[in-house]
């Protein structure tokens, strides 16, 4: 009996899995342990609390930012799915008087927070209300899917920013320089809130300080995560682009 072309892939891939040992994975970031990122992180606690939404597809991923934000913040939650309008975790939190919920997704009614004071910002919360900032996280069209499909997260406010920056993980494509990934958002934001002495527009001590922003952790665990792939991220471009074609001499 012929084998066809998708039994030869099958019997393939498993005769590769049986030759490759397994690594061992660290079991709260879930990366193999010589590229674990957990060392580096001081977990922080802010005043505003995160909610981070994880889509099934980001869960599996090698490099998810919204794991590993919610590992550098002391008071966050990680939740997986894709429709949240039946999600007993979420609309928990939506019927705690606690908070004051709204979402983190720049759609066409969203607040800027970029252009607003200080004050401004905070008083899109009401006093004695804590904030709860919901974080989609996933590619953008997965993003906006499960926004359309979460009636309950529909209603809430939508606030975005201006990213200043490009994003700075190069190991991965983004569809624009300055689309940030999850982890740098999260961080951006606790920046706009931040007690004017901890801001970026603190003085030169205060910077230096690692006390005076101790959110800036979420950044330094991105970088050190995207330092132990850049090696692998060059070889497999130039693996990509093969060999240059000799250009003829003019």
């Amino acid at each position: 009996m012929a084998l066809t072309l998708r039994d030869y892939q099958h019997s393939k891939k498993q005769r590769l899995l049986a030759e490759i040992p397994p690594r061992d994975l660290c079991y709260a970031c879930w990366r193999p342990v010589g590229f674990c990122y957990c060392a580096k992180i001081r977990p922080v606690e802010t005043e505003l609390r995160f909610a981070i939404l994880i889509h099934p597809i980001e869960e599996k991923r090698p490099i998810a930012t919204g794991r590993m934000a919610h590992l550098c913040l002391k008071d966050s939650l990680l939740i997986e799915g894709d429709d949240y309008s039946e999600a007993a975790a979420v609309n928990r939190l939506l019927d705690d008087p606690v908070y004051h919920p709204v979402v983190l997704y720049p759609g066409p009614h969203s607040i800027d927070l970029t252009p607003l004071t200080p004050a401004a910002r905070r008083e899109l919360f009401p006093k004695g209300k804590k904030p709860l900032v919901f974080v989609i996280d996933g590619t953008w069209n997965s993003a906006r899917r499960t926004l359309n499909r979460s009636f309950n997260l529909q209603k809430l406010p939508q606030i975005r920013f201006t990213p200043p920056t490009p994003s700075r993980i190069v190991v991965r494509h983004q569809p624009e320089k300055h689309y940030f990934t999850t982890i740098e958002a999260i961080h951006h934001v606790i920046d706009l809130f931040a007690a004017p002495g901890a801001s970026k527009g603190a003085s030169e001590d205060a910077s230096k300080d690692a006390s005076a922003r101790p959110h800036d952790n979420l950044l330094e665990v991105l970088d050190y995560m995207v330092g132990l792939q850049l090696p692998f991220f060059w070889q497999g471009k130039r693996r990509d682009e093969g060999p240059r074609k000799r250009r003829h001499p003019l």
